[in-house]
């Protein structure tokens, strides 16, 4: 609901000035398919998609990756972009969410706080926080449709 909102005050304020340097419409974005830095060191412990339950048979989607890695650890910005959001939200800590160029954006969840302001242009690799207990919650949008972080991020930078 978030990206929801957020895209939907992208939209309005590519219709009125913009009010950063920042450009919103690249047509680059697509680009980067496979070459993202993963935002934590560590490795992939829940993968995006369709899961079902062990045990209650029900079946879940995740619009994300989860990624463990050490407690701590700097967690950093996939791509540059600016802060649209940063908060907490119950069941993920503290919250932050990029908008990148055409229309994208990246989540992080699991932070213990956030070194980011809402507003603050980031670059690839800036520190957004530490990942409070070692796990983050990594999704990757365009629009409101969720995408395989997988196919984006580089795998090697998990290490």
């Amino acid at each position: 609901q978030l990206v929801a909102q957020l895209e939907t005050a992208r939209r309005h304020r590519e219709e009125s000035a913009p009010s950063t340097e920042f450009k919103y419409a690249t047509g680059n974005f697509a680009s980067y398919k496979g070459g993202l830095l993963a935002p934590l060191p560590g490795r992939i412990t829940e993968g995006f998609g369709w899961k079902m339950d062990p045990v209650t048979k029900l079946k879940s989607f995740s619009p994300g990756i989860e990624i463990t890695g050490k407690a701590g650890s700097p967690v950093r910005a996939a791509i540059g972009g600016v802060v649209a959001y940063i908060g907490a939200l119950r069941g993920y800590g503290v919250f932050a969410i990029v908008e990148h160029e055409d229309g994208y954006y990246s989540t992080y969840a699991g932070l213990d706080k956030a070194l980011v302001e809402k507003g603050q242009l980031v670059n690839r690799g800036d520190n957004l926080g530490a990942a409070a207990n070692g796990i983050i919650k990594f999704e990757l949008r365009q629009g409101k449709e969720s995408l395989d972080p997988v196919e984006w991020i580089k795998l090697d930078n998990l290490k």
